[in-house]
């Protein structure tokens, strides 16, 4: 009897013992498979150089018969190839801002050692791609070799910092190269840093020394509110890490942002501004985008304290000046939608950091005393709001709070405003 039960078992425990097998080889393969897929093709050090002038990059490359390039936008000073402890000679070609570089080995291990040089005044034409201070340096774009084709691929990333010095902006270790190139990377002597949990967002707040006109634990709170308001008015947003960097004044001329990174010197307005733009309709035209983005900046300051009205009143003021300064540049007086249309085709525009926040102060004004009920704040966070979709915004204005706004921009937006000071009253 008991042989007979054994017998029945048999080929049910063979059964078990061969999908046991099976399973294990299928998860034993598939993790060797995303071992093998998350092993980086190349490894990057950077060494910024303490006063801001350079970065050196040591990087080992993995070659699978790909075409390494450099977007360096000119700010390369010298590069090395070795293959073990030999030097090689690699030629290299430049087209517009990438270098290219060719001759190298079909396979196999390279090491490159190149270094460039951080532009450390703020010039024209230059959009802060890689730039340095005293005490940070600071790079949108030109930093990592690229590897053609092979953007998905894994690389590992590690900093070699000066004494006191912190990576504000940007993470170490292994990411896919492409990710690379959605952050800014800022890395610096902090006054100030901060990271904060918002549901499962990671929201960092460096401050670089320097900016000394500030209370920092107080600024660092109101950009959180700030943050937070947005998060509840404007809607949630995919990213999962979000970064702000505030340098001193005067040392990028300006602020910039990249994905979800900020930096911007220490100008609440220019901070709040590049703030909202990670809830930016990138459908709208320049007028709203910029210009009434501006605006509605200085009227959240305002309205958290961090701008008294004279400070407001002055900020109008400062957008004018900017508007006769804008004027004179360009050589002619547009109207704001010619300077909008300017703005998005890359040839000038200027008013819509001047002219256009004065005329976005009338136009909510006008909103508020057609319905005490409603502002341009309700229409800026509906347009966030429907931020992946192109609108047409005067009827969504007209919608959103009653007022048509029609009459008013054909007098002082599709027209050239000889009289600014009608937008005052």
């Amino acid at each position: 009897m008991r042989k007979a039960k054994a017998s029945l078992l048999r080929p049910f425990l063979k059964s078990i013992i061969l999908t046991s097998l099976v399973w294990f080889m299928l998860c034993f393969c598939g993790s060797e498979r995303i071992l093998a897929e998350r092993e980086p093709i190349y490894r990057y050090t950077v060494i910024p150089d303490e006063k801001g002038q350079f970065i050196t990059v040591h990087a080992d490359l993995k070659l699978q018969g790909s075409v390494p390039y450099l977007k360096d936008f000119g700010q390369m000073e010298s590069i090395h190839w070795f293959v073990g402890d030999r030097e090689i000679s690699v030629k290299s070609r430049r087209i517009g801002d990438i270098i290219s570089f060719s001759d190298l080995p079909a396979r196999g291990e390279v090491k490159v050692i190149y270094r460039l040089k951080c532009v450390t005044e703020s010039r024209p034409g230059y959009r802060k791609r890689l730039m340095g201070f005293s005490n940070f340096v600071l790079v949108r774009e030109g930093l990592f070799l690229g590897i053609e084709g092979l953007a998905s691929k894994f690389v590992d990333i590690s900093w070699r910092l000066p004494s006191g010095w912190t990576l504000v902006l940007g993470g170490e270790g292994l990411q896919r190269f492409v990710e690379t190139q959605k952050t800014l990377w800022v890395a610096g002597k902090t006054a100030q840093l901060t990271e904060e949990k918002v549901g499962d967002k990671f929201f960092r707040i460096g401050i670089i020394e320097g900016v000394y006109d500030v209370d920092l634990t107080d600024a660092i709170t109101t950009l959180k509110s700030i943050f937070n308001k947005a998060w509840n008015d404007c809607g949630q947003l995919d990213a999962k890490n979000f970064g702000i960097a505030v340098v001193p004044s005067k040392s990028i001329g300006g602020g910039t942002s990249l994905g979800f990174t900020i930096i911007s010197e220490n100008n609440w307005i220019t901070i709040v501004h590049e703030m909202l733009h990670w809830w930016t309709n990138r459908h709208s035209p320049a007028w709203f985008r910029e210009g009434v983005h501006t605006y509605i900046s200085a009227k959240i300051l305002t309205r958290l304290g961090l701008l008294s009205q004279d400070q407001f009143d002055s900020f109008l003021q400062e957008c004018l000046n900017e508007h006769n300064e804008v004027v004179e540049r360009e050589g002619e007086l547009n109207t704001l939608a010619e300077s909008s249309d300017n703005y998005d085709n890359r040839k000038g525009g200027g008013d819509i950091y001047g002219l256009m926040p004065v005329f976005a102060y009338k136009l909510d004004r006008e909103i508020h005393s057609y319905n005490p009920g409603a502002n341009l704040d309700l229409v800026f966070a509906a347009v966030c709001q429907k931020r992946h979709q192109k609108l047409d915004i005067l009827a969504l204005i007209k919608e959103i709070t009653g007022y048509d706004p029609g009459p008013l921009f054909e007098k002082y937006f599709y027209s050239r405003v000889q009289d600014v000071s009608g937008l005052l009253k």
